[in-house]
């Protein structure tokens, strides 16, 4: 009865880490390597979300990040209604504008990818891809007043699935 009963616990284990639950995802090296947006500008991991803006105009999503040497970093992505770009990528600022404060990133382009890697980052930091998982099952991404950094992660897998989506 002991062994069976250390069998079953061995065997819990052995999923509990196949799942990716009580490991690191990424390797140390991994996580320490710095993202590029621009030229100007680079992030270095462990990156802390500072804000995390969710716009009543029909879904902008305004970002402000900052890394382990204290750089901060503010974008958004453009879901206003009747917007001339919308899902676009602006960096500067925290609400998609046109008055020359933010850079309209291109589409797909590299300072692009380069925030989607910065967002995918931070989500590997801080969930397993079973949290991931989860989140995204248990609509967190509607249920901000529960607990905010649960449904901030799902909205930003969210946000990755459509810009994945939109690649060529």
């Amino acid at each position: 009865m002991e062994q069976l009963a250390m069998q079953g616990i061995m065997f819990a284990w052995l999923l509990f880490v196949l799942a990716g639950c009580g490991t690191p995802e990424m390797s140390k090296a991994a996580s320490d390597e710095s993202i590029e947006i621009t030229s100007d500008i680079v992030m270095q991991p462990p990156l802390e979300l500072v804000q995390l803006l969710r716009w009543r105009d029909g879904g902008s999503i305004g970002f402000q990040f900052e890394d382990v040497r204290g750089t901060k970093l503010s974008f958004t992505v453009d879901g206003h209604i009747g917007s001339p770009t919308p899902g676009r990528w602006d960096l500067g600022a925290l609400y998609p504008t046109t008055n020359g404060t933010a850079l309209l990133l291109e589409s797909g382009g590299s300072s692009e990818r380069a925030l989607q890697r910065l967002l995918d980052r931070w989500l590997q930091e801080r969930f397993s891809p079973a949290e991931r998982s989860q989140l995204k099952t248990q609509y967190w991404v509607i249920r901000p007043d529960e607990d905010r950094l649960k449904s901030d992660a799902a909205l930003i897998i969210t946000l990755l699935e459509r810009a994945n989506k939109r690649e060529p």
